[in-house]
């Protein structure tokens, strides 16, 4: 019965981990803005981002005078500047500024947020890049870097949101599509904009 309880904590802790929280932190955006910036996003995680990692999660939204909880994947959007995500006591966490920029600009930087924040929670993930020179590139499953400029995302609900690649863009012999947006025609390749997210940062500041 111990091991039994042990389990279903274990799976509940999981469960409890793969929920995005959306947390509005900002002085200038609505909840209700926010809210719909959430769905747009959580649209392009069921649908699309799944089909190409298989892998989804749940939404759910806090206002601005709703506490979080932090056993949540939380994505604070506030004014402050630096959008990145990384490990905080354990628990994938995210921020994402609004002062400053477009709308366009801090819609497409929650959508690279949480599909980075999705694919490698724990930054940990990496790829072998084979260079021309024959040496190799260690490179970090960040999946919107090499494709994150507004011009390079597109739209749900008329709320610009990120492109962002494939799992074939991780292979040295990949076969295409290698992004959403069919941008890409190679693995590894970066679009004007983007970079490649090495090994050697601890950070992502985008």
């Amino acid at each position: 019965m111990k091991l039994l309880g042990l389990l279903i904590v274990a799976g509940a802790t999981l469960l409890q981990a793969q929920t995005i929280a959306i947390v509005n932190r900002t002085k200038s955006v609505s909840d209700t803005t926010l809210k719909s910036v959430m769905n747009a996003v959580a649209s392009q995680v069921h649908n699309e981002y799944k089909a190409a990692w298989a892998k989804d999660a749940t939404f759910v939204f806090v206002g601005k005078s709703q506490s979080v909880n932090s056993a949540n994947w939380n994505v604070y959007i506030d004014d402050r500047k630096g959008d990145y995500h990384t490990v905080t006591g354990g628990v994938p966490i995210s921020y994402c500024h609004v002062s400053g920029v477009t709308t366009d600009y801090w819609t497409n930087t929650i959508s690279h947020e949480v599909l980075e924040l999705r694919s490698n929670p724990y930054v940990n993930v990496t790829w072998t890049k084979n260079n021309a020179d024959g040496t190799t590139t260690v490179v970090n499953q960040e999946v919107c870097d090499a494709c994150e400029t507004n011009d390079q995302g597109y739209r749900i609900n008329s709320i610009l949101l990120s492109d962002y690649v494939y799992p074939s863009w991780f292979h040295n012999n990949g076969t295409g599509p290698f992004d959403q947006r069919r941008l890409i025609n190679s693995p590894f390749q970066i679009l004007p904009g983007g970079y490649l997210s090495t090994g050697r940062e601890k950070v992502w500041p985008h």
